[in-house]
């Protein structure tokens, strides 16, 4: 009967976090300002590793804030290293970073919790794991492209510091997917969905999508047009209508699916975490297109796709995209969505601002965006 409640998604962050975050613009990946901080103790004074290397001439026209923790043993040496150095300025201990972190561009920390604060605000980070049971997240982060592991804090030197700040600080489109992805993954709102799990106020979204699902419960359609589920379909029509050349080049594999792929898709959809709705036209018996939602428990992104070429540019994705998003609204009980569409699909990209989407970034060549229902 034991409900866990783990991941980035439960992430359990001072509100401040989320209150700075609505208010962030989005991150360029220049780099101006850096921020330092390991922690209350920072018992191998990494912080001064960092400075060290920040106060070599090619880094000295950036701005450093330096927060020095209130156990820390090496405060005199670290403070004397900051007098020493232009556009560096010293702070204590804080009850939060926030404030910090939104003015920075780029953070070298330590792991811990800090790096889910850093991820909600979209500060793409160097870090150095400072205690045993940082190590695995900080490697797990690094392999899925969020953060810039330089390493254990037993093994880590100025020069490896140096190593991972000088080629970072050079590509500023790397910088600017640290923060795009980061900020999509933590959302700042951990704390408010624990407590309402405790206080018996939150829905499961796995469990209500469930719900949803065997109902049959659909986005209100328009005009002539309804919404059915994806496995209440012809799957031969489906398939045909998803793998339309002009809808495979906008997705981010370009391969079209197979029939066995579609097929195991079909037959294990009950257990998946996603809403999958084919747009009809009933006055003509036509599929129109698909309009879904996928990881619903985790970080739930929209998706649209008009694959019937007969009703491209009529307006028709915009009202089934409303419909879509009023449903995840109301029935769905989901407070916020992203998008993520290639560069170059600029109507589409047009399409989630209209809609009311933010941008808050990019990854690889795709652009994210992001609106709170």
């Amino acid at each position: 009967s034991c409900r866990l409640l783990v991941g980035p998604r439960y992430a359990l962050l001072a509100p401040e976090y989320a209150s700075h975050r609505e208010t962030q613009p989005v991150r360029d990946g220049a780099v101006r300002r850096v921020l330092i901080y390991f922690g209350g103790v920072d018992p191998r004074n990494i912080a001064g590793l960092a400075l060290e290397v920040l106060s070599a001439p090619e880094f000295r026209h950036l701005d450093i804030d330096l927060v020095i923790g209130t156990n820390s043993a090496h405060r005199a040496t670290l403070e004397a290293q900051a007098a020493a150095r232009l556009r560096t300025c010293v702070h204590g201990t804080r009850p939060y970073l926030a404030d910090l972190m939104v003015r920075a561009d780029l953070a070298i920390g330590a792991g811990g919790v800090t790096t889910w604060e850093r991820m909600c605000l979209g500060l793409p980070s160097l870090v150095v794991s400072i205690a045993e049971n940082q190590r695995p997240t900080c490697e797990a982060l690094a392999a899925a492209g969020l953060i810039q592991y330089v390493g254990d804090a037993r093994s880590v030197a100025a020069a490896q510091i140096r190593e991972a700040l000088t080629p970072l600080l050079e590509n500023r489109d790397r910088l600017a997917a640290l923060s795009s992805r980061g900020r999509l993954l933590v959302d700042g709102r951990g704390a408010s969905r624990v407590a309402e799990v405790m206080l018996g106020q939150a829905d499961d979204p796995i469990r209500t999508r469930n719900a949803l699902h065997e109902a049959g419960a659909c986005p209100e359609g328009f005009d002539a047009f309804t919404f059915a589920w994806i496995d209440r379909c012809r799957a031969d029509d489906v398939l045909a209508l998803r793998n339309m050349p002009h809808v495979t080049a906008q997705m981010r594999s370009h391969d079209t699916i197979t029939e066995g792929d579609h097929r195991k898709f079909l037959d294990e959809y009950d257990q998946l975490d996603r809403y999958d709705f084919i747009l009809i036209d009933n006055s003509r018996g036509r599929y129109v297109g698909g309009f879904y939602v996928t990881n619903v428990g985790s970080s739930p992104e929209i998706g649209k796709y008009i694959g019937n070429s007969d009703y491209l540019g009529k307006g028709i994705a915009h009202r089934a995209t409303q419909s879509l998003i009023e449903f995840c609204r109301s029935r769905a009980g989901l407070r916020h969505l992203a998008s993520m569409t290639r560069h170059d699909n600029l109507r589409n990209i047009a399409l989630n601002a209209r809609l009311g989407f933010s941008r808050v970034g990019t990854q690889d060549d795709y652009v994210v965006m992001t609106l709170d229902l």
